[in-house]
């Protein structure tokens, strides 16, 4: 890495940073009074002006969270414990948490949103958190979690809202961490782990396997961003013959962050989304005409859903 470069392109006036800072500023005249700002522009500052690294608001966040965590590297947030004594699963939290828990007063507070917080983080093109208007998690909703990693919304969806969840992860680092957050959190009787992937049709799928970055690891080869990836071999289900096989007759919500698989997920659903309508929360971000592609696919299924996109997901419910 040239670092000279590297440092113009990130903190020169028209490098990222500079970018963010610029849009923090602007929101201070939405918001004059707020700390958690004022805080912000000073981090960003900060490192503006002494070296390029890391996302610095995660990191300012990871700081302040993981000083709360047990010696035995359980860490409790408003009564969900995570496993995270192993390094791949304190990495793999790093990056769930800033999409779900910086957002925690959707999941504590009937999901009602937290604008100012929504406001910075998207300052930061942050992903988002997976619940958004007229998208979100009622109690006792049937879940689909399409990705579900080490299980952080899943947990969510089961603990807060006492949701019946069905977890799919195919990866095996991830599937470990999955059934010990679930163990941990005694939600055994409601997430039901399902150890496949999502996708149009039943067949035996390549899987990359990103050992650095487990939730980075899928079934697109040309999503692969790391060369050297593992290559292993994962079973694949599409959702209606899941479902059909399963006597699965309701589903209100899916969420998907499959690492550009999420189209396939949506082929293999168009039963699903014709007769159950479930509400969608789906990640957009992993290829390039993911929004586009998405839309069609649920619109052509049923015609009735209602689309919207943000940054870096496309969000679509049916109007009861």
């Amino acid at each position: 890495m040239n670092i000279i470069e590297e440092f113009k392109k990130r903190f020169s006036k028209k490098g990222y940073h500079r970018k963010t800072l610029n849009k923090l500023k602007r929101l201070q005249s939405v918001y004059p009074d707020s700390s958690l700002l004022k805080e912000t522009i000073a981090v960003v500052k900060k490192k503006i002006y002494s070296s390029c690294g890391a996302d610095f608001l995660p990191q300012y966040q990871r700081n302040l969270l993981f000083k709360d965590m047990g010696k035995d590297g359980v860490l409790d947030i408003n009564g969900l414990k995570f496993d995270l004594s192993a390094a791949t699963s304190k990495a793999v939290f790093c990056l769930e948490y800033i999409d779900l828990f910086s957002s925690d007063l959707y999941f504590r507070n009937n999901f009602s949103i937290n604008r100012e917080l929504q406001d910075i983080l998207s300052a930061f093109e942050i992903e988002g958190p997976y619940q958004n208007g007229s998208v979100f998690l009622k109690e006792g909703d049937v879940v689909v979690d399409a990705g579900s990693n080490m299980g952080i919304f899943a947990l969510l969806a089961a603990k807060y809202k006492n949701g019946k969840v069905y977890a799919f992860e195919p990866g095996k680092e991830a599937l470990a961490l999955l059934h010990k957050n679930i163990a941990l959190n005694e939600a055994n009787d409601q997430v039901t782990v399902c150890p496949l992937g999502l996708s149009h049709s039943d067949y035996t799928a390549n899987f990359f396997v990103d050992h650095q970055n487990i939730g980075a690891s899928t079934i697109v080869a040309e999503n692969t961003t790391n060369s050297n990836n593992e290559k292993d071999t994962i079973d694949c289900v599409s959702l209606d013959s899941w479902a059909e096989k399963n006597n699965i007759s309701k589903i209100d919500f899916i969420k998907a962050d499959i690492e550009g698989a999420e189209r396939f997920l949506l082929q293999g659903a168009t039963k699903v989304l014709r007769q159950m309508q479930p509400k969608l929360s789906i990640c957009t971000y992993h290829l390039p005409d993911d929004p586009q592609v998405l839309e069609k696919i649920v619109k052509d299924a049923n015609p009735n859903y209602i689309v919207m996109h943000a940054n870096k997901k496309m969000y679509a419910y049916v109007k009861s």
